[in-house]
């Protein structure tokens, strides 16, 4: 069975190079998006970790760190999606 198209898609796929630029726009606002919130966790994470250094149980403080490094790792899955190289369709 053969998925339909949405019309959008349609215009787009019927004008050389028009939906590779509309996959591209959408990929950089998703990717934008996904950043910003990531950097605010990044912050707000590393904000709470200097400025309770000493106060926290090692645990607690061994955890924060986890989150930074795994926010570091999907900032960079993030960073390679927009390298995903889009081809003209026929």
């Amino acid at each position: 069975m053969e998925k339909k198209k949405s019309a959008p898609t349609r215009k787009a796929a019927g004008r050389p190079g028009e939906l590779v630029r509309r996959q591209q726009a959408f990929l950089s606002e998703q990717t934008h998006a996904l950043r910003a919130h990531l950097h605010g966790l990044m912050g707000y994470t590393g904000l709470v970790l200097r400025k309770s250094r000493g106060c926290l149980p090692a645990q607690q403080e061994e955890n924060l760190n986890k989150v930074l490094r795994c926010a570091e790792e999907l900032k960079s899955a993030i960073d390679r999606l927009e390298e995903f190289p889009f081809q003209k369709r026929d």
